[in-house]
């Protein structure tokens, strides 16, 4: 299956999918055909920060989260990735 428009992950923080702070994605190129197939976020070290503090913001909560919860918040992100 190939794509028309090839898809642009996003950094997944702070409970939405952003891309990255400086604003710009780096080519994924698929090796057996030598075109690009979609792109990924050029992260930087103000990305890792805003995670950081997102992830530190939610870890009160999280933490005492049972795990049948964080597995079916878990699948319900991971169905998002590619709609």
């Amino acid at each position: 299956m190939q794509l028309e428009t090839p898809y642009q992950l996003q950094n997944f923080i702070g409970g939405k999918f952003v891309g990255p702070v400086n604003g710009t994605f780096l080519d994924n190129v698929n090796p057996a055909i030598g075109k690009v197939s979609g792109q990924i976020p050029d992260s930087n070290e103000k990305d890792v920060e805003a995670a950081v503090i997102a992830a530190q913001k939610a870890f009160p909560s999280w933490s005492v989260t049972t795990l049948e919860t964080r597995s079916f918040q878990h699948s319900g992100i991971r169905s998002l990735e590619f709609t």
